[in-house]
């Protein structure tokens, strides 16, 4: 198993964190709250309090608190046996665990240290704890990472009000202008698929605003993103991944120059970047584990052949099975004793009736 480092939180994918973990959290929630075996979490995080956020007034720490139980719940069957999706979600995870202790304020400030005070919360009259599932895959994410998940929250938060609230108009705008704010202020290559996010939401909020004749003074489209900040390289990461963020960014840029609108073909352009990317962006996790099992079934299947051959074709095939070999040995001493009972025992005499010759040998046992 491989943990994630400083270094790969760096290079997190947006489009797969947040999109994947976002889009189901607050169902999860809705879902799930009422369960009799989640009403334990709520005590659970009570006791997680007095070492995590003791100032912390009121019970809103412990339902916050209690939505993170839940979530890691619900989501443990779903990534026990799937690794890389571990690692997304509890990304995503350690965003909603830094989110809880700045909006209280709580004296432990590492979400890494706040999430082992909750696991270890334990009461003995019902048997339940709080998953362990992001033990190991658990880092704690830099400013500007939190930041940048903050803000992505925020936008789409607002629009998926504007869509479930009659198309408040109020909404529309704030996208509108917090969009075009994100632009302005993210610049970094190190932000490369946070970018991608931003032109996602792009494809949904022109997708679902063209459907609409409301919020005319809103824009409809939305303005891609810039192209010298498409084109930036960051020194810091590994040159691998720098050669091929670097050539696909200028097709990019020429694609997106080419373009009159956004949505469709730059979700297209977006998804070829990213299936290129995998590789580069994940090959800590991937490679050892990919080149370790490729190895042991060329291993296994070279021993099968080697075994085939020599069992087949030459005579060290029976020393591989000694139940064989117990019967080959019998069989050659019978075959031996025989010759030596036709060459001692033979009996000849002439039948003078038919002038033929018959021949007796002596009993033997013919049980191996």
């Amino acid at each position: 198993m491989t943990i994630p480092t400083q270094d790969d939180i760096l290079k997190v994918d947006f489009d797969d964190v947040y999109m994947k973990s976002n889009e189901n959290y607050n169902w999860i929630i809705r879902r799930n709250w009422n369960e009799p075996k989640h009403h334990h979490f709520t005590e659970l995080c009570s006791y997680a309090k007095y070492d995590i956020c003791r100032l912390s007034h009121g019970s809103h720490f412990t339902v916050d608190c209690r939505r993170l139980s839940i979530l890691l719940d619900n989501m443990k069957l779903l990534l026990n046996r799937n690794h890389h999706n571990k690692i997304y979600f509890c990304i995503y995870f350690g965003y909603k665990m830094h989110e809880l202790l700045k909006k209280y304020n709580c004296t432990i400030k590492s979400p890494t240290v706040a999430y082992d005070y909750m696991m270890k919360a334990y009461k003995y009259r019902f048997n339940t704890i709080i998953p362990k599932i992001c033990k190991d895959y658990f880092v704690d994410l830099s400013h500007e990472t939190y930041e940048n998940f903050k803000k992505l929250d925020e936008l789409y938060n607002r629009f998926y009000l504007f869509k479930n609230s009659n198309h408040s108009c109020s909404h529309a705008e704030y996208c509108s202008t917090e969009y075009k704010k994100l632009l302005r202020t993210i610049s970094s290559e190190q932000n490369m698929d946070f970018h991608d996010l931003l032109y996602e939401f792009i494809y949904h909020y022109e997708k679902y605003m063209q459907k609409l004749n409301v919020c005319k003074s809103t824009p409809q489209t939305l303005p891609p993103l810039p192209e010298q900040d498409r084109s930036r390289v960051i020194s810091t990461e590994p040159m691998t991944v720098n050669v091929i963020r670097d050539k696909i960014s200028k097709i990019e840029v020429s694609g997106i120059n080419e373009m009159e609108g956004t949505g469709e073909n730059m979700l297209k352009m977006i998804s070829e970047r990213k299936k290129t990317l995998d590789k580069a962006r994940l090959s800590p996790h991937t490679g050892t584990e990919t080149t370790l099992s490729s190895g042991m079934i060329v291993l296994f299947f070279s021993v099968l052949i080697i075994l085939f051959i020599l069992y087949k074709y030459t005579t060290f095939g029976s020393y591989f099975n000694p139940r064989m070999r117990k019967i080959k040995r019998k069989i050659k001493k019978r075959n031996k004793e025989n010759i030596n009972n036709m060459d001692s025992y033979k009996l000849a005499y002439n039948n003078p009736n038919d002038n033929c010759y018959h021949i007796e040998y002596s009993y033997m046992d013919d049980s191996l």
